[in-house]
């Protein structure tokens, strides 16, 4: 995939970033690590306490996180919490959509990738799971409907079992791979925005973006819906 839009890290920003060595490649193709203070706009207040590190450096890699380098991609998919499987089958059917001969995605608003990847989910023939159903029934309704086990997991905690009864698993698959998404948008907005306002090493935005745009909780599912550990 040619660079473009589809960058999760704008051009600018990234080099700064990796030249102060707080991003740089993830572990797998298609994924970057970066600190936790470089990702929403509220990141660097809400984890200045956290040390500026090297990304290089073993012992604090617990102060970065991990994210897919484009928004439109099929790492963005698994990172959103769709199993291997689901995430394969949902990207080639992106990619032979009958628009895709028509735009690129440099070019395709996230939204419309949102908007059909959520499509995908709600036409899924896989049984659904609700309040009448036991733990079984749920795991493999999840299963079917291509959460990843990490998802699966989270969802079927014993802890969130009241919250979990009040919608069914195709709900829950919907709602966490939306906010995840979004997430990773809101990781990308303040990309750009620190691309034309630099972080000073002190912190703090200069000129007056830290003025003209005051920090924003990004949408959130669980801790980190759009950046992994």
């Amino acid at each position: 995939m040619a660079s473009g839009s589809g960058l999760i890290l704008s051009g600018l920003d990234a080099e700064n970033l990796q030249n102060e060595g707080l991003a740089g490649p993830g572990a797998q193709p298609g994924f970057l690590r970066v600190h936790k203070r470089r990702l929403y706009r509220s990141s660097e207040e809400e984890n200045q306490d956290m040390p500026l590190v090297s990304v290089h450096d073993a012992s604090m890699q617990h102060a970065f996180a991990t994210i897919p380098e484009y928004l439109i991609s099929r790492q963005a998919l698994t990172h959103a919490g769709l199993a291997d499987d689901c995430a394969n089958d949902i990207w080639s059917s992106w990619l032979n959509r009958p628009a895709a001969g028509q735009d690129d995605n440099d070019s395709t608003p996230p939204t419309v990738f949102f908007d059909f990847i959520l499509q995908q989910i709600r036409s899924h023939d896989a049984p659904v799971a609700d309040v009448r159903h036991d733990d079984d029934v749920w795991r493999r309704s999840l299963e079917a409907l291509g959460a990843s086990p990490d998802l699966v997991s989270a969802i079927m905690d014993p802890h969130f079992a009241c919250i979990r009864d009040t919608e069914s698993s195709v709900f829950w698959l919907e709602d966490t791979v939306s906010m995840r998404l979004a997430g990773l948008q809101a990781i990308q907005d303040a990309s750009h925005e620190r691309g034309i306002h630099p972080i000073n090493t002190s912190g703090t935005l200069s000129s007056r973006a830290g003025r003209d745009h005051p920090p924003q909780r990004p949408p959130a599912v669980g801790r980190t819906p759009g950046a992994r550990d």
